[in-house]
């Protein structure tokens, strides 16, 4: 009963390209959704968040590839658990997926919590490299809940950071 949600990301920087975040939801009762949030926490204990990520990647790339099918050069950030990262076979199904939907790595985006870094940096960083040799790009989420992992960052292939709400949260209030 998941359903994938497609939110658009709004471009501070004047960067032409057409990005969406992918979501999932759960149907829940009276066809409410139920967030991610809710139900992730206990995919990730009991092991079924790789098996969630597998299908939302599947999905998502099948649905990306119909918008570039109609013309519309979109490219999708799409949230991974952390388990990924240390499944070594997850990049070859990223491949396979990409090659059976004809799209280019560059428009998927992968979206990894920076505590994966902390939990397995050797793991991480051999996952994050691998999924760029595909071709798809790399989004931190919550960067800067752990400044300590700084320099572990400085040489990996990220492009897009997602500042931790801790940190931007007064950010218009502050005088520094």
């Amino acid at each position: 009963s998941f359903q994938l949600v497609y939110q658009p990301v709004s471009n501070l920087i004047g960067d032409p390209s057409e990005y969406y975040e992918v979501l999932i939801g759960l149907a829940g009762d009276n066809d409410d959704l139920v967030a991610a949030g809710e139900f992730m926490p206990f995919a990730e204990r009991s092991g079924q968040a790789l098996a969630i990520d597998d299908w939302v990647l599947r999905h998502a790339l099948t649905g990306l590839a119909q918008l570039h099918k109609d013309g519309q050069q979109a490219s999708f950030f799409i949230n991974v658990s952390n388990q990924v990262v240390s499944d070594e076979g997850f990049p070859s199904r990223i491949r396979e997926t990409l090659k059976n939907n004809k799209l280019d790595g560059r428009h998927v985006i992968l979206e990894a919590d920076e505590s994966c870094i902390e939990q397995d940096p050797k793991r991480a960083t051999a996952f994050i490299r691998s999924v760029s040799k595909l071709g798809c790009r790399l989004s931190l989420d919550n960067f800067g809940a752990r400044l300590a992992l700084l320099g572990r960052l400085r040489d990996l292939p990220i492009e897009f950071l997602k500042i931790d709400g801790t940190l931007a949260r007064d950010a218009g209030k502050d005088n520094i």
